[in-house]
């Protein structure tokens, strides 16, 4: 069984922080309904989760709200998981305290938003490379344990993992010369092609560094 999670679960202040961390859980929650491959079990603990958190989380009045983005960006995900499934889920594998995924989501980070030459490269495909991969965290997470709360914290957990690598990319930085949130789904949904490519250079990419 997966411990617990353990450390600080407390919701980041800082709205940009927020805002992703609620995206990122309707992400998780959305491509958890439409996983073929969860069982009976791991369906559940997700669902109930999702319950769980719409039951104790008011209804943001951002627009769009991260319901929305989260869908839009999990048709990505969707999209992704049907050619490079395989690799992210060996990537996303860990036992233990989540504080052992946390070495390895760093070097996944790191190489999604690598250039290739010591620099930065950011694209809607990479974010959405990340999503997955927490998706994929939490996947292996609930395998080992079935408390809905438990997920929950692990969840926030792994957000703020995913905020922080945002920071130290750039990534708000880039969202925000985009437009934010919204014009990216806006582009992705125009481009939905051409952003799962540029998505699967990042696996790609990882895939040759980890040797998976």
């Amino acid at each position: 069984m997966a411990q617990q999670p353990t450390g600080s679960s407390s919701e980041p202040q800082d709205p940009e922080f927020e805002h992703t961390t609620a995206l990122l859980r309707e992400y998780v929650f959305g491509r958890a309904k439409v996983d073929n491959d969860l069982n009976s079990q791991e369906f559940k603990t997700f669902m109930e989760a999702r319950q769980i958190q719409s039951d104790g989380v008011p209804q943001t009045r951002v627009s769009p709200s991260p319901a929305f983005i989260g869908k839009i960006l999990g048709g990505m995900g969707g999209d992704i998981d049907a050619r490079y499934q395989k690799t992210i889920q060996t990537l996303a594998q860990w036992s233990g305290p989540p504080e052992q995924a946390l070495k390895t989501f760093k070097e996944v980070a790191k190489t999604t938003f690598s250039d290739g030459h010591g620099g930065v490269k950011i694209t809607p495909g990479r974010i959405v490379v990340m999503l997955n991969y927490c998706y994929h965290l939490c996947k292996t997470y609930t395998s080992q344990n079935v408390a809905a709360a438990s997920l929950i914290s692990f969840i926030t957990i792994v957000a703020t993992w995913l905020c922080k690598s945002f920071l130290e990319a750039k990534v708000f930085d880039w969202l925000w010369k985009q437009g934010g949130w919204s014009k990216l789904v806006a582009i992705s949904g125009k481009n939905m092609l051409l952003f799962i490519g540029l998505g699967s250079l990042a696996i790609w990419a990882l895939a040759y560094f980890t040797g998976n």
